[in-house]
């Protein structure tokens, strides 16, 4: 009887089982198909290759080739014009100079000279006795002239003298008349003027000047 009855029951239940799984089989694969669908959607989609380089070519068109770097401006250097002995010589060069910002400066400068030589005879005790000695040189064609030394003696000059070889010849000659001779060294200075400015290496003021501002520098 039980066995009849389950019989009867599974062919009543088997039919609707396959159509129930069926139905199962299919809500999956719609609901997989809706997910897939959704997520695509929210997606930005990657640019290809061939787009991105489309539009770098594009941007370089608008852009263009980039800016040729400007010119360097010539090199400029320290560089002196001179010496000379005034410095209004420089006037029409420091004008010309300034014009093209070359910022010209006067330096003056003190250097030290060669010294002169002073022959002179001393020792003549008073002025009237200065003025007999200086009478005999003359007969001698020695020329003199009557000075006062430090200590307020005077002293008959026979000579100032930029070489020391023609003081000492003087010297001599004087000394072997029988007076009293005496040679002093004059040192001496010399104020110099330099111009100094900032010029390019292949302009014309370069090629005029005589050295760079070294060189002044170490001259001091």
């Amino acid at each position: 009887m039980l066995q009849k009855f389950g019989a009867q029951l599974e062919q009543r239940l088997l039919p609707r089982s396959k159509v129930l799984l069926a139905g199962l089989i299919t809500a999956n694969v719609c609901l997989a198909l809706w997910l897939n669908a959704t997520v695509r959607e929210g997606m930005t989609p990657e640019p290809s290759l061939a787009a991105l380089d489309g539009d770098r070519i594009q941007l370089l068109a608008e852009v263009g080739p980039p800016a040729a770097s400007a010119p360097k401006p010539p090199a400029r250097e320290c560089r002196i014009w001179g010496p000379e002995q005034d410095p209004q010589a420089f006037d029409t060069l420091r004008a010309e100079l300034d014009a093209i910002g070359g910022f010209p400066e006067v330096q003056e400068t003190t250097v030290r000279a060669e010294p002169d030589y002073l022959v002179y005879v001393q020792a003549l005790g008073s002025r009237d006795n200065a003025k007999r000695v200086a009478r005999e040189l003359k007969s001698l064609d020695i020329d003199s002239y009557a000075m006062t030394a430090d200590s307020g003696a005077p002293i008959l000059s026979v000579g100032l003298f930029s070489r020391e070889r023609l003081a000492k010849r003087q010297h001599q000659r004087v000394a072997e008349l029988g007076y009293e001779v005496a040679t002093d060294v004059l040192e001496r200075t010399q104020t110099v003027y330099n111009l100094v400015a900032h010029v390019g290496v292949d302009s014309d003021a370069y090629g005029t000047s005589t050295s760079a501002c070294v060189a002044i520098a170490q001259s001091k």
